[in-house]
């Protein structure tokens, strides 16, 4: 075998691996990926010296990939109380940006168990809507 033809092969395998890393970095930067978990924090302003402070819990969503998830919808295990301070549907996200959180605050009746997980479905910049179902767990916050 000459080297000419050794060396037409090598290039034709450079090619061809360049090609391969170049589509798949492309389409990985149109992939949002959105995650959820739960906070428990202490609420700002809580001022009272006769108890300690009442931990409360948020649900947040975070888009960890590098395009943008739109049109996000989320469905919660069970059905709990949302309270909202956004406008419209609490549980419908126009647009979450890489690398954005958006928090959702519950409410639920004594006994009631947090929703076990989460259904997320979105839309990026590949053809299908995606859908993801996240077995949340917690998180302190301090």
């Amino acid at each position: 075998m000459s080297w000419e033809i050794i060396g037409g092969i090598a290039t034709a395998v450079a090619l061809v691996l360049s090609v391969y890393n170049f589509v798949t970095q492309h389409l990985a930067a149109r992939r949002a990926s959105p995650s959820a978990r739960f906070e428990e924090y202490v609420p700002i302003g809580w001022m009272s010296k006769d108890r300690p402070p009442t931990p409360a819990r948020r649900l947040v969503v975070t888009n960890y990939g590098p395009a943008n998830a739109v049109d996000l919808v989320l469905e919660l295990d069970g059905d709990p109380r949302i309270i909202s301070m956004h406008e419209g549907d609490a549980l419908r996200v126009p647009i979450l940006h890489p690398g954005e959180d958006y928090h959702v605050q519950l409410s639920l009746a004594w006994q009631e168990m947090y929703p076990a997980w989460v259904d997320l479905a979105w839309s990026d910049q590949r053809r299908a809507r995606q859908h993801r179902r996240v077995w949340v767990s917690m998180r302190q916050v301090p």
